[in-house]
């Protein structure tokens, strides 16, 4: 097995990881939606990051799903149909990072 290879199952194991964890965080009668939804961004970005790493592109260490989709397109243009959910789902862990650092109160 190429080193690259070992790297891209490397980034679906934690990949599936995050998504076992946000499964279980966001079902139930209270789910955890600021923990749970960071979660899922992890998810995509891991399987983006996987994604590029097995087609041999470079990337920065980045947290965007927007800059890491951009990447995608030139190899596969039905990543463009990601644009809207990746920019949701990072403005809400964006947000959801925030307010797990600070109270309701210093938000305002």
């Amino acid at each position: 097995m190429r080193p690259e290879d070992e790297l891209v199952q490397d980034w679906l194991f934690k990949a599936r990881n995050d998504l076992a964890s946000a499964e279980r965080l966001l079902v139930g009668d209270e789910p955890i939606l600021d923990t749970g939804c960071f979660h899922c961004q992890q998810t995509v970005e891991k399987l983006l990051k996987a994604f590029l790493t097995y087609h041999a592109v470079e990337f920065e260490k980045a947290r965007s799903l927007v800059y890491l989709v951009d990447l995608c397109v030139p190899i596969d243009e039905a990543f463009r149909t990601l644009y809207p959910a990746a920019q949701n789902l990072t403005v809400y862990t964006q947000w959801a990072f925030v307010s797990s650092q600070y109270s309701g109160a210093l938000l305002m």
